[in-house]
């Protein structure tokens, strides 16, 4: 087709006519641009009526949308060329190259997605790798969940076996959480089995009312959901709170899904350590703590502002239980003698067995009056007649230490080596006696 310099048209061919739905007389003399999508046409203007440029070198094409009278478009490549006071126009079905880059555009936008995902995925997990417990796990997760989805702010919850929550932490905005403090959400939601995306809480009938109201007087109003889970046992739950409608597209739950099962693995790994830990802490005939964990104990205990007890228990009598009736009777009485001395101290104070018949208690106490009568209950308790079928007395000889040792962690190792030599003093004054040595 024909222009002239200032971009009306002087000719037009068939095609042309028949793309943008008119004859020949009514386009003649109209601009090229009046047929160009309103997005396109500034630039078509410059580019076409504007360009000044002659001869070969200054031949310039353009991509553009053209209008149809029936409001349809068609994307085409406009090439044109200036020789004199007219412009030469050719113009091309650019269509398919239209669809070729959108989709190039559209698969590099979903390239660039999973590229940040997998980065994100990557960071999460040498953090998630490095959390040595639940509570560092959960910040963790509650932190990368944020950043991926420029989220107002995002809560982890951890469940025990029990289904309670035993841990909890959240990342975002202070002054948006001290608006959500108290929302709870509900036991559905800690019951899910999948992610769950709500771009708007009060839009979404899934929602209870009750959740629902909470929510929005806190704030919020888009809400992703997802459980934590491993091997099919629900272990915790990640909510994302946006305070804005939030739309999500489709790398939103797969993204929650990946991160989650990221936290999972890590709880089993952590729980499984935990598990390992304690058994190497823990006596495998009475449960109770060992020497190793009792001694951390110890040190914690005398770091009180109280008086501390410690009490070295050698039972009396024991040998002959174990001589008569064999080993698997004499740690059936180590069991019950460990379940007589837990009855008696508290549930915050400490007991574990020493080795072979020696057990060791420690206690805070306001005074010396009240840590010996603990240490006379234990010898009580003991002394009790135990089921056995051959009738063999069984009593304790204790050794009492009683000091206010907070200083030092090496006044802990004192405190127990001089309950030992107490003990040896009961144990030579004939047995099932308290022998008290200050500390």
């Amino acid at each position: 087709m024909e222009l002239a310099i200032d971009g009306t048209i002087l000719d037009a061919n068939p095609t042309f006519l028949e793309w943008v739905g008119a004859d020949h007389g009514d386009v003649l003399g109209r601009e090229l641009t009046s047929f160009v999508e309103e997005g396109h046409v500034a630039e078509a203007t410059a580019r076409i009526a504007d360009d000044r440029t002659t001869g070969p070198e200054g031949s310039r094409s353009l991509t553009v949308k053209l209008l149809h009278t029936e409001g349809e478009s068609r994307a085409v490549l406009i090439s044109w060329r200036r020789e004199g006071d007219r412009i030469f126009v050719a113009i091309f079905d650019a269509t398919k190259r239209e669809e070729f880059e959108t989709r190039i555009a559209r698969e590099h936008t979903l390239a660039s997605r999973q590229e940040r995902r997998l980065n994100l995925l990557l960071r999460s997990a040498v953090g998630f790798a490095d959390a040595m417990d639940e509570a560092t796990l959960a910040e963790e997760l509650a932190a990368a969940a944020k950043d991926a989805y420029s989220a107002t702010s995002a809560s982890v919850l951890v469940l025990d076996d029990s289904g309670q929550v035993t841990v909890s932490a959240s990342a975002g905005s202070a002054e948006f959480m001290s608006n959500a403090e108290g929302v709870s959400l509900s036991d559905q939601a800690l019951q899910l089995r999948t992610v769950m995306t709500i771009p708007d809480i009060a839009e979404e009938p899934l929602v209870p009312p009750a959740v629902a109201q909470v929510l929005t007087s806190a704030g919020v109003r888009g809400l992703l959901v997802a459980p934590i889970s491993h091997e099919s046992q629900q272990r915790g739950l990640l909510a994302v709170f946006f305070d804005h409608v939030r739309p999500f597209d489709g790398e939103a739950a797969p993204l929650a899904a990946a991160l989650t099962r990221q936290a999972g693995q890590v709880i089993a790994r952590i729980e499984l350590t935990n598990q390992l830990h304690r058994a190497a802490m823990l006596d495998e005939i009475t449960g109770l703590p060992n020497r190793r964990l009792f001694e951390e104990q110890v040190q914690r205990s005398s770091q009180s502002d109280e008086l501390v007890g410690v009490a070295f228990i050698d039972l009396d009598g024991f040998k002959a239980v174990n001589d008569t009736l064999g080993h698997d009777v004499g740690d059936r009485v180590l069991r019950e003698v460990a379940v007589r001395i837990q009855s008696v101290v508290r549930e915050r104070d400490s007991v574990a067995r020493f080795g072979g018949d020696e057990f060791v208690a420690v206690w805070t106490v306001p005074d010396e009056d009240a840590a010996r009568l603990i240490a006379e209950r234990i010898r009580e308790a003991v002394a009790r007649p135990y089921d056995l079928p051959v009738d063999l007395p069984i009593s304790a000889s204790i050794g009492l230490a009683i000091s206010r040792a907070h200083a030092a962690p090496e006044a802990a190792d004192r405190l127990v080596r001089v309950a030992d030599h107490a003990m040896y003093s009961a144990k030579s004054d004939g047995g099932n006696r308290v022998v008290v040595s200050a500390g």
